[in-house]
C-alpha cells in the first residue's frame, strides 16, 4: 500500500492479472457532483471497470446513477497498468515515500521494520524502554525511539511533520486510531492503522484513516485466496 499511497486499499487476483483497488474522493476531486455512470464508464473503456461504491459503512454494487461525494470510495477492477489512470482520473497524485514512521514493536512492528527498512527510511516508536534496547539489536537500520504512542508531542518532537507515511500497529486499536489522526492533522501524505475491532473500519474510513488493516480479515481473505485456487485446481486436474 506504500507503493500505492493514494488507494485505500487493493487486492490482487490470479496471481496479480487482476486488482481490484478503491479509491477515495477528496474535496478537489472532479468527479465530484457527477455520477460514475456519465463519467467514468465513458473514460475507462476496457482498461479498468468501477464495480462498487462504498458511502457511509454502506457498499453498492449498483449505484452508479448516484451523485458522487466528498469521501465516496470508488472500487475499481483491472489490470496493475490502470491503477494510474484511475488515480489521475479521480484527481489522484502519485505520492512519493521516503520516510516512514512506524508506531508499536510489537512482532508485527518488527516484521514490518525489516521490510520497509531496505527501501525506506524508518523510524520505530516503541514505549517500552526495555524492548527499544532489543529493537536496536535486530533492526540496526531503523531508528528506535522510546516514545508513546499517544504522546502527540512526543511524536512530533521525533519529526512526525517530516515523514511521508505513518504506520500504527502497537496491540491497541484506540492508540493505533488516535495517533494516526495525529499524523493526519500534520498533514503526513499515507497514514495506515490496525484495529482488532471491525466496527472501527467504517468509523474511521469516515474521519479519513487512508488505510486500515484488520488481522483476522487478512487471515480469511488468504485463506479464500488459497481455497480458491484449489478449488480451480482441482477442476484442471478433472478436466485433465
Amino acid at each position: 500500500m506504500l507503493d500505492k499511497s493514494a488507494l485505500t486499499d487493493d487486492a490482487e487476483l490470479e496471481d496479480g492479472n487482476l486488482v481490484v483497488y478503491g479509491v477515495q474522493l477528496s474535496s478537489d476531486c472532479p468527479l465530484i457532483g457527477k455520477t460514475v455512470s456519465e463519467n467514468i464508464l465513458c473514460e475507462c473503456a476496457q482498461e479498468f471497470r468501477p464495480i462498487a461504491i462504498h458511502r457511509q459503512n454502506k457498499t453498492s454494487l449498483t449505484g452508479f446513477d448516484l451523485s458522487l461525494r466528498i469521501r465516496d470510495i470508488i472500487y475499481f477492477i483491472g489490470k496493475k497498468t490502470s491503477i494510474e489512470k484511475a488515480m489521475k482520473l479521480c484527481g489522484k497524485k502519485k505520492r512519493e515515500i521516503k520516510k516512514i514512521m512506524i508506531l508499536g514493536g510489537s512482532r508485527i512492528g518488527q516484521l514490518t521494520a525489516k521490510k520497509l527498512m531496505l527501501k525506506y527510511d524508518v523510524t520505530l516508536m516503541e514505549k517500552d524502554p526495555e524492548k527499544c534496547f532489543k529493537l536496536t539489536e535486530t533492526l540496526k537500520e531503523c531508528l528506535i525511539v522510546n516514545v508513546y504512542g499517544r504522546d502527540a508531542s512526543g511524536l512530533e518532537e521525533e519529526g512526525l511533520d517530516s515523514m511521508d507515511a505513518f504506520v500504527a500497529v502497537t496491540s491497541d486499536s484506540e492508540t493505533n486510531i488516535i495517533s494516526t489522526l495525529v499524523a493526519k492533522s500534520r498533514h503526513v501524505k499515507k497514514n495506515t492503522s490496525q484495529v482488532e475491532n471491525l466496527d472501527y473500519i467504517h468509523l474511521s474510513q469516515d474521519i479519513g484513516i487512508d488505510t486500515l488493516i484488520n488481522k483476522k480479515m487478512v487471515a480469511v481473505s488468504s485463506i479464500l485466496n488459497m481455497f480458491i485456487k484449489g478449488k480451480l485446481m482441482l477442476s484442471l486436474i478433472y478436466i485433465v
